[in-house]
């Protein structure tokens, strides 16, 4: 009978343990690539350029200027891959007070934080 409690209850924690972790496949995909960029020199040099490009269109003062800006920013991206576009594109589509949205902002803030080092 002892048995039987035991695997009941672990059945139990599995299955919730399984519901847990099924996540968005799209959110998994951006989550990854977010930590690839991270883990690789040459990719987060490329996203820091890529944020401070992003930070500088505040500062552009002509049309000309944010074309250009914007056009870095799409050569960054595209240096990034497309599991990176992807993964950019996905924010729009994702609540900021859900729990994909604040996984989503998290992984975001943490790439962000590896850029001031």
């Amino acid at each position: 009978m002892n048995f039987r409690i035991i695997a009941t209850i672990a059945g139990g924690i599995l299955l919730s343990a399984g519901a847990a972790h099924a996540a968005d496949p799209k959110l998994e995909a951006a989550l990854k690539s977010f930590t690839s960029v991270g883990a690789d020199a040459e990719k987060l040099k490329t996203y820091c350029l890529m944020t401070a490009a992003m930070a500088s269109t505040e500062n552009a003062t002509d049309q000309t200027q944010n074309q250009e800006i914007d056009q870095k920013i799409d050569d960054y991206i595209k240096a990034l891959g497309q599991d990176f576009s992807d993964a950019m594109n996905l924010e729009e589509s994702l609540d900021p007070n859900s729990a994909d949205g604040k996984a989503y902002n998290d992984a975001v803030n943490a790439l962000d934080a590896k850029c001031t080092k």
